[in-house]
């Protein structure tokens, strides 16, 4: 089934990543991995020199875009270990994305070992700020087992709270355990709901990928297989 999360920046636009999740005979194929987005606005060497600048004087936002850029190699070479001295700076001043982003680091094993444990420590941290995408992020953990033991029920809970902040992933994926009857009983009616909140992201895929699954819990013969 599919399960889909992407992390927040600042002053950059980026694409939303997703986190890939089991196949189930029960649901839609999985997605890909999670990974840093590239930018849609090209950053030069001249920026960088800027952010650093900015950096120095204190500025967590120039941190934290110093971690993207490091990060995706945008006016700089990509480089993990300085894009993540640059996250945990930010982090370290309360850059609740930049806690985010470490946590994709750690779940994704960019420039440093897999530790889930770690991601969710991240996680939690910018959830605690108000991020719903590390919220969504850890519903996540919930939903497939990363660092904590499967528990359906608390990924419904932490992906509810995550909707009802306004991260229309964490609306599909809701929508998704409504339609499988995981942590909740099943309701095509509560699914179909959430898919359509899920369809308001100004992200084209998640729109198409949504009004799909709301054909398939509205539309019988669409839903059919997988009853």
């Amino acid at each position: 089934m599919v399960r889909s999360a992407l992390f927040a920046l600042v002053l950059v636009v980026a694409a939303p990543p997703a986190f890939a999740a089991p196949g189930d005979a029960n649901g839609p194929p999985p997605t890909p991995p999670p990974v840093i987005a590239p930018q849609n606005d090209q950053w030069t060497p001249a920026d960088i020199a800027g952010y650093e600048r900015k950096a120095a004087a204190g500025s967590v936002d120039a941190m934290y875009n110093l971690g993207l850029a490091y990060a995706n190699g945008e006016g700089a070479p990509k480089d993990w270990d300085k894009a993540r001295a640059w996250y945990q700076k930010a982090a370290n001043l309360g850059s609740r994305d930049a806690m985010n982003n470490l946590g994709v680091l750690y779940s994704n094993g960019d420039g440093v070992p897999i530790n889930y444990l770690t991601a969710l420590k991240w996680y939690r941290k910018a959830a605690a700020l108000g991020d719903n995408t590390a919220m969504n992020n850890i519903a996540f953990a919930y939903d497939v087992g990363l660092g904590v033991p499967v528990n359906d029920v608390e990924a419904v809970r932490w992906y509810r709270m995550a909707a009802d902040a306004g991260n229309a992933d964490a609306a599909y994926n809701l929508g998704v355990m409504y339609e499988n009857g995981e942590g909740v009983p099943r309701n095509f009616t509560e699914a179909a709901a959430c898919y359509r909140r899920a369809m308001l992201s100004p992200d084209p895929e998640m729109q198409a990928k949504a009004q799909k699954a709301l054909d398939r819990v509205t539309k019988p013969s669409v839903a059919l297989p997988f009853v």
